[in-house]
């Protein structure tokens, strides 16, 4: 349907441009997912291609409840943050399938949203509903909420320093 192609092109827009949340949410006992999500979906666009979503383009039902199908809106967003999840994982980025033990559960976590597996370990609930309230103003509509940037820095590798005085490359 050409409702759906005009959403995944305005949603790897929103990707392209950078509006992606990293969440954390439940997965099962002792275990989280985590996610990549579409930032404030308060876009006129966005508004107006729910609204003229056709009935069949989103009648399905839902996972939870046979009796119920998805709204327009929430499918479009599940949708979008679909596509965010995909578009921002590498998944050759070196997790195999053997999950290698990690001392920080940031790490794992970061881990998991570059690798092809989403899956932490979360022991404390507390986590996850605490990574929810940092995303919520991000995530939800009405925005709001400000971003931070954090940045690791890494020393690189003594083939990758090529200057003649052994200066780091940034490029």
């Amino acid at each position: 349907m050409l409702a759906w192609s005009v959403a995944a092109k305005l949603a790897l827009e929103f990707v392209a441009g950078g509006r992606l949340v990293p969440t954390l949410r439940p997965g099962g006992p002792g275990s989280a997912i985590a996610q990549w999500r579409i930032a404030s979906l308060e876009d006129s666009r966005f508004t107006a291609l729910t609204a003229a979503l056709p009935p069949a383009a989103h009648a399905l039902r839902r996972d939870e409840d046979d009796s119920t199908v998805w709204s327009a809106h929430d499918l479009m967003v599940a949708f979008f943050d679909a596509v965010a999840d995909t578009c921002a994982r590498n998944p050759t980025s070196g997790r195999g399938s053997a999950k290698p033990r990690r001392s920080d559960w940031r790490q794992e976590w970061v881990a998991a949203l570059t690798g092809a597996d989403p899956v932490v370990s979360a022991p404390a609930d507390a986590r996850i509903d605490e990574l929810g309230r940092w995303a919520a103003p991000l995530v939800d509509a009405g925005g709001g909420g400000e971003a931070r940037l954090c940045v690791r820095l890494a020393v690189p590798l003594p083939q990758t320093t090529c200057s003649p005085c052994g200066r780091w490359n940034t490029t």
